[in-house]
């Protein structure tokens, strides 16, 4: 039930953000939101289709490449996401900021939201999934470190269709969300050591 709450709490974080400031103050955030505003420019599609179609690709990758447990608790979250990012979007709400502080400020959010779901050893369906599957194979590769590799990526990608202006913002929401995602798996998993060692120093 408590990984439930932070995967509901995540979900509702990161889909406010993307909706209400970083789509309508485009930034291009390299997660899957941006490839969609990416594609949506592309192909003139709708950027929530194109944003629930490229979430039902990853989480098939789930299935496969992480198994059965993890993917049951990402179908949660990736259909709060969809229903939550859909909802808030069709509002036509959007909060208007200064591109840097919209890109810093959303950082933090999906920084966090995403630690939320990672935490619950759950996924938002996003490009976190890839990022947790190389981690699985090669346990030193750093989870927010490839989501960072991969969102860098997306944003050269992005550079073509959206401009130099809008691929630094992405740049700098990037650097805030995973520097954020990183300093809090490294905390959880001091915790987690700490408790290890109590409960083995209590035998």
């Amino acid at each position: 039930m408590k990984d439930i709450g932070k995967i509901v709490l995540g979900n509702l974080i990161i889909s406010a953000a993307y909706a209400f400031i970083t789509v309508p103050n485009n930034i291009i955030n390299g997660g899957v939101t941006g490839m969609a505003l990416i594609l949506a420019k592309l192909t003139g599609l709708d950027v929530a289709f194109m944003s629930n179609g490229i979430t039902i690709l990853l989480l098939l990758f789930s299935l496969i490449a992480l198994g059965k447990a993890f993917f049951f608790k990402t179908i949660l979250s990736s259909v709060l996401y969809m229903a939550l990012f859909s909802a808030f979007h069709m509002a036509g709400f959007g909060i208007p900021l200064h591109p840097a502080i919209a890109a810093a400020l959303s950082g933090i959010l999906v920084g966090f939201a995403y630690f939320c779901c990672i935490d619950a050893n759950s996924s938002t369906a996003g490009f976190d999934v890839v990022a947790i599957a190389v981690n699985r194979k090669f346990p030193s590769r750093n989870i927010a470190v490839t989501m960072r590799y991969i969102s860098i990526f997306i944003l050269l990608i992005g550079c073509f269709s959206n401009g130099l202006e809008a691929v630094l913002y992405g740049i700098l929401f990037t650097l805030v969300q995973t520097a954020v995602l990183k300093l809090l798996l490294a905390y959880s998993a001091k915790l987690q050591c700490r408790k290890a060692t109590a409960s083995i120093s209590k035998d």
